[in-house]
């Protein structure tokens, strides 16, 4: 597990998955919610951006909505019901901050920015044969979690995140990480490497929580939801295996996008996501 710990940093191109499910309990009425992210990428050594086509999925009360940022090295576009847009330079320049992140200077060209210290937050880790995983035999390790931190390493590591998938995540201050440690009652992972590479394939991370307890008004606020489940998926597979991102054709302009959200926004009231996640 150490040395699949730093894995990420020999990993420069393959497909990238990332996704958080949210299963309420305590209400009859509370479906479950999620977002994912699923795509190929490429760091190309001299370019500002990776070449990338990461799919947003995000699901609530039953509907879905799907987005898709497509990235060539040099430009970025967003992809809505099979349209290309061409983004703005403010998008460009927050995505090409956040690539930055991605592969530290002096640390080689791959994931370096994702830091696992699984030696920190791993409780009593248990190693066995795992499934395979694209055809590549695996290890599988299962140990509870140090919930605190665990999510100190996960958000560290998320500008690496972000230089692949267009965003990031706030930082987390030490009275988050406290409030986070009372609502948890239990958590545990089960991470699959390969076996000989020893390049993590997935991290598959479940956390029981409960809105009770310190505040006495939390259950009413959030709709009778009494706690949960969340579930979060990190997976690379075919890491270091090419992938095919190719330039979209016909791209409209970004203030092609900015009618259509303004028109979708007047016939329906309810506004078209602009792929700038507004």
């Amino acid at each position: 597990m150490k040395r699949a710990a730093s894995s990420f940093g020999e990993v420069s191109r393959g497909t990238f998955t990332f996704k958080i499910t949210i299963t309420p309990q305590g209400s009859a009425d509370a479906a479950p919610s999620s977002i994912g992210l699923q795509g190929p990428f490429e760091i190309v050594p001299g370019k500002p951006l990776p070449i990338a086509r990461i799919t947003y999925t995000v699901s609530s009360g039953g509907r879905s909505q799907v987005t898709t940022l497509l990235t060539t090295g040099d430009k970025a576009y967003t992809v809505i019901k099979g349209q290309a847009y061409e983004l703005p330079a403010s998008a460009t320049k927050d995505l090409k901050a956040a690539t930055k992140d991605i592969s530290k200077p002096g640390e080689g060209k791959g994931l370096t920015g994702i830091k696992l210290n699984f030696d920190k937050w791993l409780i009593d880790p248990q190693v066995a044969p795992g499934r395979d995983i694209d055809g590549t035999a695996t290890w599988r390790t299962t140990a509870g979690v140090n919930v605190v931190e665990a999510l100190k390493d996960l958000v560290a590591s998320s500008g690496a995140l972000g230089g692949i998938t267009g965003g990031s995540v706030p930082a987390l201050k030490e009275s988050d990480l406290a409030e986070v440690r009372k609502g948890i009652k239990n958590a545990s992972v089960v991470v699959y490497v390969g076996r000989y590479d020893k390049i993590i394939r997935l991290l598959d991370l479940t956390m029981d929580f409960s809105t009770a307890g310190s505040n006495a008004g939390a259950t009413s606020a959030v709709g009778g939801i009494s706690g949960g489940r969340m579930n979060m998926l990190v997976g690379i597979t075919n890491p270091n295996q090419p992938v095919d991102v190719k330039p979209p054709k016909d791209p409209l302009p970004y203030s092609a996008l900015q009618s259509l959200v303004q028109s979708q926004s007047s016939q329906t009231g309810t506004a078209l996501d602009d792929g700038l996640g507004q």
